[in-house]
C-alpha cells in the first residue's frame, strides 16, 4: 500500500466513493465500522500500488472476498443482495428475470419486424433508430436466428410466458414449418 497516512487515504477513498463501501456499496462510517483499504486489481494480479487501484471497504466484506479482484467481490456482493431479497419468492427465484429488474434491465421496448430475410430493429429510446439484422436458416432444425448486442436496457426475460401462453416460442424460435416470419413480423415486447 502507498505509504502515507492511512486516514487521511481513507478520507479521500470515502469522498470519492461517496461514503460506501467498495463491495457492499453499503454506507461505511470510519469512526464505527472496521475498515480496510485494499487494491482493486491485487497486485499479484498485476495491479499498480496507485491511489486509482485503492479502495475502502468494510473489514468483514474484504476479508469475506478472499485474494479476489475488489470488482469481482462487488459483482459477487449485488447478486447474494438479490439472491436474499427473492429467498421466500420460490424455489425458482431469484430468476434472470429479476437480475434483468434489479440491474437495469427490460427498460425498454424492443420492436422488431422481419421483411425479406432481414431483421428490422427499432431501438426509439436511444440513438440508433433503425437497425437492420440478416436472419440465418439453420437447416437441420428449420430454426431461423439473427445475432445482435443490446444494452441491458433492452435484454428481456420470458417471465411474460406465464402471461401469454407460447410467448417466447414465437418470439425467439421459429417452428421447422417456418413459422418464424409470421410470428415475428410485427412483434414488439
Amino acid at each position: 500500500m502507498l505509504v502515507g497516512d492511512k486516514e487521511q487515504l481513507a478520507q479521500t477513498l470515502m469522498q470519492i466513493q461517496q461514503g460506501k463501501c467498495f463491495i457492499c456499496e453499503e454506507p461505511i462510517d470510519l469512526s464505527l465500522h472496521k475498515w480496510q483499504v485494499d487494491h482493486i486489481v491485487p497486485r499479484a494480479k498485476g495491479g499498480k500500488d496507485d491511489p486509482n487501484n485503492l479502495a475502502l471497504t468494510h473489514e468483514k466484506c474484504n476479508r469475506n472476498k478472499s485474494d479476489s479482484d475488489l470488482r469481482v467481490a462487488r459483482c459477487m456482493a449485488k447478486y447474494e443482495k438479490i439472491k436474499n431479497r427473492y429467498a421466500d419468492a420460490g424455489p425458482s427465484r431469484p430468476n434472470l428475470g429479476d437480475f434483468l429488474r434489479e440491474l437495469g434491465g427490460a427498460k425498454y421496448p424492443l420492436k422488431i419486424r422481419v421483411e425479406n430475410s432481414k431483421l428490422l430493429l427499432g431501438l426509439p429510446e436511444s440513438e440508433i433508430i433503425l437497425h437492420e439484422l440478416p436472419v440465418y436458416q439453420d437447416w437441420p432444425s428449420g430454426m431461423s436466428y439473427f445475432f445482435i448486442e443490446l444494452t441491458i436496457e433492452y435484454l428481456h426475460h420470458c417471465f411474460l410466458q406465464d402471461k401469454i401462453p407460447g410467448f417466447c416460442k414465437r418470439v425467439f424460435a421459429a417452428s421447422p414449418t417456418g413459422n418464424f416470419r409470421r410470428n415475428l413480423s410485427s412483434m414488439s415486447f
